[in-house]
């Protein structure tokens, strides 16, 4: 598909998602006329078929692809609901402090079941027990894939995906959430289960949407996560937000980006930086690029340095992902070797140098 097939695509995406998340129905007219291939190759990228198939449901309009992403995202979501709540139970039990994240949350506030497509379970937990939690989920089937990092990552054939994380940022904001466990409060009914006040998950949000923004791009997912969750929840505390964005250093991305959503769900005329970030957002994907990493490196750093950032981590990056062998410096090589394998067989180092031999910014 070209980039400007692509792009008209994208507006009817937006416009689809604008409906859903307002409760109207869309035109019909004008959806009889959209390309749906085109429709559900752009939605497909960024997380949002099931989204599309719903709001042209609306409109009489029946895409089989579509209605089979649908599908697929309810049961998906309801396969991932029921191990996390097993997982919960069991946490609960040994008094395990615990807290759901990201679309686990978010996929509540969606107008019907399964339209927040989830590839995993993001759970944060205290990580001093994270031995016993490993024990729990090789016992429940799951296959470790990672251990001993920020995060522990799981999964279970065919779909069932976790990653267990001990702490919220690595450097990016590592000062702010150092602490998190004392800004967080009890799930009534729950003598372990946790979880933040609105005011916080929309900060916690926008922090995580910034992460991944700078360092390779996101998709237009992230604009809707913010724009049904500003309608769902009307009451925020926005002096207490804004003061907490400034100290992390981005109000003024939260501003656009809030200023962006709006219009560009409405389809409302946009400034030029707000027409800027919504290309950015919609040529992104789901999860952002390989290329936008490797172009936003390669400017920053020149070629030569970024390669060597990427064979060698920084001690900052090193003590934040990696705590055990920043502390235990003589197996550096065991972790060089293991980063070098997982680069390798799952295709990252291939995809990255390619994306270096493309990129124009070295």
């Amino acid at each position: 598909m070209n980039i400007q097939k692509y792009r008209a695509a994208a507006v009817e995406v937006l416009y689809l998602c604008g409906c859903a998340a307002r409760g109207e129905a869309p035109e019909k007219q004008r959806a009889q006329a959209m390309d749906l291939s085109a429709v559900n190759a752009v939605s497909a990228a960024h997380s949002l078929s099931a989204v599309c198939a719903y709001s042209l449901r609306k409109a009489g309009i029946f895409s089989h692809d579509l209605t089979q992403a649908l599908g697929k995202s309810l049961q998906k979501n309801a396969l991932l609901d029921t191990e996390r709540q097993s997982l919960f139970s069991f946490m609960e039990e040994k008094g395990v402090r615990h807290i759901a994240l990201k679309g686990a949350v978010l996929k509540d506030l969606y107008p019907s079941m399964g339209l927040r497509q989830m590839s995993d379970n993001d759970v944060l937990f205290d990580g001093t027990h994270r031995t016993e939690i490993r024990d729990y989920m090789t016992g429940a089937g799951f296959t470790t894939e990672l251990f001993g990092s920020m995060v522990d990552v799981y999964k279970k054939e065919p779909s069932t995906h976790f990653e267990l994380h001990v702490s919220l940022f690595g450097r990016e904001f590592q000062d702010y959430y150092e602490h998190i466990w004392e800004k967080l409060r009890p799930v009534p009914g729950t003598k372990a289960e946790l979880m933040m006040t609105d005011e916080d998950f929309y900060i916690y949000m926008t922090a995580h949407e910034y992460k991944h923004h700078a360092l390779c791009g996101t998709g237009m997912r992230s604009l809707l996560d913010n724009y049904i969750f500003r309608r769902k929840k009307p009451d925020l505390d926005w002096g207490y937000i804004s003061g907490e964005l400034k100290k992390l250093g981005i109000l003024d991305f939260d501003r656009l980006r809030r200023t962006t959503a709006d219009k560009a769900f409405a389809e409302e005329p946009l400034t030029d930086d707000e027409e800027e970030l919504l290309d950015r957002y919609i040529t992104s994907g789901t999860y952002g690029s390989v290329q936008n990493r490797v172009d936003g490196g390669l400017k920053n750093k020149g070629k030569f340095r970024y390669i060597l950032g990427r064979i060698f981590m920084p001690k900052d990056e090193l003590k934040a992902a990696y705590p055990f062998y920043y502390k235990h410096k003589i197996l550096l090589p065991v972790l060089l070797a293991k980063r070098i394998f997982w680069g390798l067989t799952s295709g990252r180092i291939q995809n990255e140098a390619k994306a270096i031999r493309r990129s124009k910014k070295g």
